[in-house]
């Protein structure tokens, strides 16, 4: 059978082959080769070659050049009817037609055809992907700024407000975790050096492309490869479109009542050139100055005094009023601007500079009454009506040089100085037991001077050496004159004299160096530093009252020298112990030799100073963690306290004299539990502090017996325990995020006033709860809602315990509605009863048009149930009372937002 099938199957197959050779030989083959080129003589691959039948437009062969260009096509004559033609198309390349005529089509020799660049582009194909919004890249989190943007986002700081983690308080600080950031950096660099609320206040959060945050994070590079910072910080990064050019956004507002706002902004960013500029003007309620009184603010030499910040000018009587947004508190006129640039200069080095300048004018009205309680058991009840006028005007500047090798060098040192003018005026009436009545008026001027630095060598891989420094001069004038009819034992003024006038003139001199030596080997981090710190002030009081006959009397003249010399030497040791167990150690001892002159005695002391800080950090996961610190420090004299033994009437500033200067012991324990995921915007924290101290100062107020006092006492047995829980949930299947916050805090003391002391008791128990919904609906809503429990109990020398007692709450809804893609509508509602049976509600309304990417419009209905003033209850150690303070009234405010 298989011989028969090798004979047979061979035999039917060579018949087959000879039908179909038949059949091929009957026609006849054509074959044409040809050569494509571009316009400049290259030869394309890759280019489509059609034979196309004219008639029908039939496809009779196709061919695909080869990397030479050339192609071959082949057909039959038999399939020719009518005039064939060529057409080649290729990706940027005009197509090309070319007819052949039928009849010569197997005679035409290898040809070439030419293809022509097309100006025709191509359209882009855009595939949009939704942004991832968080990345965790080591001891960095990276934010995607696009994900948490609003409507209502407009600068940096709002936009902290909607990302996970973050807390931005209403004075501007920015914490993430519970951890106050140390610094702002966009693209990098440092622009505006500690004072981030500059940036956060007024960089335009359109402009934003990444929110990196920086664990671990160190200004010196050299110092973080062997010490291990606990610090956090925040670098920016912008979008592409705003690089390499000027962009600039402006936002003007009008409105009912005289109401203005203009908000302009301008950057220009390169990899050799930054440039920053803000100007603000308003009074609607905003803050314009962006703290700029901040930047002149010396870090702390040895825990001598805080060198000079612009608020050590007196203050006289001032209205606080309760935490509310600032739209409804601050009747305000204010104008801020600041420019800052900086730009390499060589390989290494860089430059910047910054100038800034602020005018404000601030106005607050209040009323209500108070009742103190004095050591001796007496108390006092009154009634009384303030009005307060807050004037100002600063000029800063700063000229700073870095340079930074990124090897063995690095340093910077900068110059700085601040220009500043103040006044205040306050005006008190009194009723009750006393009829009373103040008006205060004071004026301030300071100029300061300061030069700081530092630098930092490798000595060898593991080894670094520091050294940094700086000194500062600050010259303060302070005059103050007040017209009273009171009588007052305490300032020794009876009802014959009605006017008083006082100046006090200082002038300080600090400076400060320190040499550091830092080692790390394996997993282990230590150092050494020597600090030396010196203080000097000159201080010239006079004091006059005047009757009612204008004849005039001196109260005090007295000139004080105050100086201080503190040499301290401090270790500090990182380990870590394991992968999940870090311990830091630091341990600093010293000398403190302080000396004060004036008119009537002299102080000379020498003095122990020492801190010891234990810390010890368990991760039970890379995002769960518990930290445990111990703390104890004494001898620290509080020098930036103090001021002359001389008579500052009203509210303004007051300092006790030399002799009550103490060095307290403190001792304090803190804990803290964090964890947290990014990815779910999910957190916990939890805190609890609690310290004692033998002997300090603590910041109080008092009447004597109607006059408001704002001072600084020596207590005793101070305990302060604070308790703070924190928690954030988002929970996916509802698209809603919970926040709850309760917190206690519980203080006891020992007060001291004039050689009498009472004790007291104060406890807040607080409930915080908030939740905001992420729908895909057109409709989300955010409600808040908060509750607190305030008790205080005093007992003076002679008497009995007096407990006061009351509950505060305040809520909110706020519901956002997307019309369209252009069109969004917000409508708020708040509730408050901070007294009872005050209450506070109002409603606000927004909306904004988009009419493009770079030009929007917007309305703000403020304070619409127009509710005229607020009741706030109040404690102190040693007060009761409550105020009732005058808001702003109902307005309508239109604005339009350009941006180029």
């Amino acid at each position: 059978m298989d011989r028969l099938r090798n004979y047979i199957c061979p035999f039917f197959l060579s018949l087959f082959c000879s039908a179909v050779f038949s059949q091929q030989t009957e026609r006849l083959p054509c074959i044409i080769n040809g050569h494509i080129l571009s316009n400049s003589g290259e030869s394309l691959n890759g280019a489509i070659v059609i034979l196309k039948q004219k008639e029908g437009f039939k496809t009779l062969s196709f061919s695909i050049t080869k990397n030479d260009g050339s192609f071959q096509l082949k057909l039959n004559t038999d399939s020719i009817h009518s005039p064939i033609s060529i057409n080649v198309e290729m990706s940027g390349y005009q197509s090309t037609l070319m007819e052949l005529s039928s009849e010569k089509i197997c005679n035409t020799e290898k040809f070439s055809i030419t293809l022509q660049p097309s100006a025709k582009q191509l359209r882009e194909i855009v595939i949009k992907a939704p942004p991832v919004p968080i990345k965790n890249k080591g001891d960095t989190i990276e934010f995607n700024a696009k994900a948490y943007m609003n409507p209502q986002t407009r600068k940096l700081q709002d936009l902290f407000a909607n990302m996970p983690g973050f807390q931005v308080s209403a004075d501007g600080k920015i914490s993430y975790n519970g951890k106050e950031v140390e610094k702002i950096l966009i693209e990098g660099e440092d622009l505006a050096e500690k004072n981030y609320k500059l940036i956060s206040r007024n960089l335009n959060a359109a402009w934003i492309n990444k929110v990196q945050l920086l664990n671990n994070y160190n200004d010196d590079p050299l110092l973080k490869e062997v010490f291990q910072s606990d610090k956090i910080g925040i670098n920016i990064t912008v979008n592409e479109d705003v690089k390499n050019k000027l962009t600039g956004t402006l936002n003007t507002g009008m409105g009912t009542r005289s109401r203005v706002s203009a908000d302009n902004s301008l950057i220009f960013l390169q990899d050799k050139i930054k440039w920053l500029s803000f100007l603000n003007y308003n009074n609607t309620g905003d803050q314009a100055d962006a703290d700029l009184g901040y930047f002149y603010n010396n870090d702390d030499p040895g825990q001598v005094g805080q060198g000079f910040n612009n608020e050590e000018l007196l203050q006289t009587g001032q209205v606080f009023p309760p935490e509310l947004s600032n739209q409804y508190i601050r009747n305000n006129t204010e104008f801020a601007g600041a420019a800052i640039a900086s730009w390499k200069t060589g390989k290494y080095g860089k430059m910047k500079t910054m100038l800034s300048h602020s005018n404000d004018h601030l106005r607050n009205e209040a009323g209500g009454l108070q009742q103190t309680f004095l050591p001796d058991g007496a108390q006092w009840l009154i009634k009384q009506n303030q009005f307060a006028l807050a004037e100002s005007r600063r000029w800063y500047g700063i000229v700073s040089f870095n340079h930074d090798n990124k090897a063995d060098n690095v340093g910077y040192v900068s110059v700085d100085g601040i220009n500043s003018k103040k006044r205040d005026q306050y005006s008190n009436s009194v009723t009750g037991e006393i009829v009373d009545s103040a008006f205060e008026d004071l004026k301030g001027e300071n100029f300061a001077l300061h030069v700081k630095g530092y630098e930092t060598w490798k000595h060898s891989p593991g080894k670094v050496i520091t050294l940094s420094y700086n000194a500062s001069y600050d010259h303060i004038n302070n005059g103050f004159n007040a017209t009273t009819s009171r009588y007052i034992d305490y300032f020794k003024i009876d009802s014959s004299r009605v006017k008083f006038l006082q100046q006090l003139i200082r002038k300080n001199f600090t400076a400060m160096t320190e040499v550091g030596w830092f080692v790390r080997k394996k997993k282990i981090d230590y150092g050494i530093k020597w600090k030396t710190a010196f203080v000097h002030a000159d201080y010239i009081s006079q004091s006059k009252a005047f009757d009612k006959l204008n004849n005039s009397s001196e109260l005090s003249s007295q000139e004080s020298k105050a100086t201080s010399i503190n040499n301290s030497i401090t270790g500090t040791s990182f380990k870590q112990i394991s992968r999940k167990q870090v311990v830091n150690i630091t341990a600093m001892i010293g000398l403190q030799q302080f000396n004060i002159n004036d008119n009537q005695k002299t102080v000379n002391r020498l003095l122990p100073v020492f801190t010891a800080v234990l810390k010890y950090i368990y991760s039970f996961k890379p995002n769960q963690f518990l930290n445990a610190q111990f703390q104890s420090s004494g001898g620290n004299l509080r020098f930036n306290m103090f001021f002359p033994d001389s008579m500052i009437s009203g509210n303004a500033s007051v300092m006790q004299p030399a002799d009550t200067l103490v060095a307290p012991v403190v001792n304090s324990i803190n804990l803290q539990f964090v964890s947290y995921n990014v990815y779910k915007a999910s957190s916990l924290l939890v805190t609890f502090s609690y310290s004692y101290a033998s002997k300090e100062y603590i910041q109080t107020t008092d009447v004597y017996p109607s006059y408001i006092l704002t001072g600084y006492f020596p207590i005793s047995g101070n305990r302060h325990m604070n308790v703070l829980v924190n928690t954030e949930k988002y929970v996916g299947a509802l698209k809603v995020k919970f926040i709850a916050q309760p917190s206690m805090m519980v203080f006891r003391t020992n007060m001291i006033i004039n050689g009498l002391s009472s004790n007291n008791n104060m406890s807040t128990t607080r409930l915080m709860g908030k939740m905001i919904t992420a729908l895909k609906w057109p409709v989300n809503v955010e409600l808040f809602g908060t509750a607190m429990y305030v008790r205080n109990k005093t007992r003076p020398v002679n008497g009995d315990w007096i407990a006061q007692e009351f509950w505060q709450y305040q809520a909110s809804s706020k519901v956002k509605v997307q019309l369209s893609d252009k069109l969004y509508i917000a409508v708020l509602y708040q509730y408050r009863q901070l007294a009872k049976p005050s209450r506070f509600q109002t409603m606000d309304l927004f909306g904004q048009y988009i009419v493009g990417p770079s030009l929007r419009f917007s309305v703000n209905v403020h304070n619409l149930f127009n509710s005229p003033a607020l009741v706030q209850q109040f404690v102190t150690a040693s007060q009761y009372g409550e105020q009732r303070f005058e808001l702003m009234k109902r307005y309508v405010l239109l604005k339009v937002d350009w941006s180029f």
